[in-house]
């Protein structure tokens, strides 16, 4: 689905909404929830947010919902984003309601977690392909709707099990990156202080600590340039001596 670009607001301050509790609708006024669209359109002149609202409750997808006024647009989201202050529209969050319909609300939550993992995967740059990893929330919600529910719980297994080995083995891979990292760090900050060099900066000091936070906070692509910049300046300073 492709969306309008009124759906990328620029604000700040997030705020987590922890509001699903039984029954109805929990409606904010001048707030803007991001994130989880599955459908989006227009309501009628005649018509207010509440017949956002009421589409939200008629749908067992619907987790929240969004009404944008200057157009009078409806969206309503698979899952509760994160809520901001904004005069531009009015939003809420769908209470969960006790019995409704099992499998479209079982389906709805495996289409949710199924969107979850896949952005987990892009997060982490696992690279898993295929029909299992979309971040479309509707064939996920589709494919539940016509198999036997093993089905679903099986490929959410999978997909757990996939992501949590792809994520340990990145922080492994990690750490012994950065390790090596720190250790050629220490060791060309030694030679500097030992030729007399003159090189200073944090780039240049013989604390091992300070190397490691700045690898894990930086990309490995910056770190290696970093490696490559103090050699080429050792080997200059050591030219000349």
């Amino acid at each position: 689905m492709r969306l309008s670009r009124i759906a990328m607001f620029a604000l700040a301050g997030p705020i987590f909404l922890a509001l699903q509790v039984a029954g109805g609708n929990a409606e904010q006024r001048n707030r803007i929830i991001h994130a989880g669209d599955y459908d989006i359109f227009q309501v009628g002149r005649a018509q207010g947010w509440g017949a956002c609202e009421r589409a939200c409750n008629g749908d067992p997808r619907c987790k929240a919902w969004t009404f944008i006024r200057s157009n009078r647009q409806c969206r309503l989201k698979y899952m509760a984003g994160r809520s901001v202050r904004n005069n531009c529209c009015v939003s809420g969050v769908k209470r969960r309601a006790a019995g409704g319909d099992g499998r479209r609300q079982f389906c709805s939550d495996y289409a949710t977690e199924a969107v979850r993992a896949q952005e987990q995967n892009l997060r982490n740059r696992c690279g898993f392909r295929g029909a299992r990893w979309n971040a479309d929330y509707s064939p996920h919600y589709q494919f539940c709707m016509r198999v036997d529910r093993s089905e679903p719980n099986e490929e959410t297994r999978q997909r757990a099990r996939m992501i949590n080995n792809c994520v340990s083995h990145a922080g492994n891979s990690r750490k012994k990156r950065c390790n090596h990292y720190a250790r050629i760090a220490v060791e060309q900050a030694k030679t500097n202080a030992r030729a007399g060099c003159g090189f200073k900066g944090s780039r240049w000091t013989t604390n091992r600590r300070r190397h490691v936070v700045h690898c894990r906070n930086t990309s490995w692509g910056t770190a290696r340039d970093d490696t490559n910049s103090r050699e080429q300046r050792l080997r200059s300073c050591l030219a000349l001596q």
